[in-house]
């Protein structure tokens, strides 16, 4: 017997993050961290680098 890929059962998928989905973009979530993450960002590079010898006061 064969079946092809849309003759199988196919599940509603994660309907917890599907509605979760809808939420956070009706109440344009994503703005949020975008202001709230600014200061660290670079203009062009994204994220600044970190300074050299923070890494070594860690280990």
């Amino acid at each position: 017997m064969r079946l092809s890929y849309d003759q199988l059962p196919q599940s509603q998928g994660q309907v917890l993050y599907q509605r979760l989905q809808k939420l956070l973009h009706e109440e344009a979530f994503d703005a949020f961290p975008k202001k709230l993450c600014a200061p660290f960002s670079a203009d062009k590079l994204g994220r600044r680098s970190i300074p050299p010898g923070a890494l070594s006061a860690c280990s």
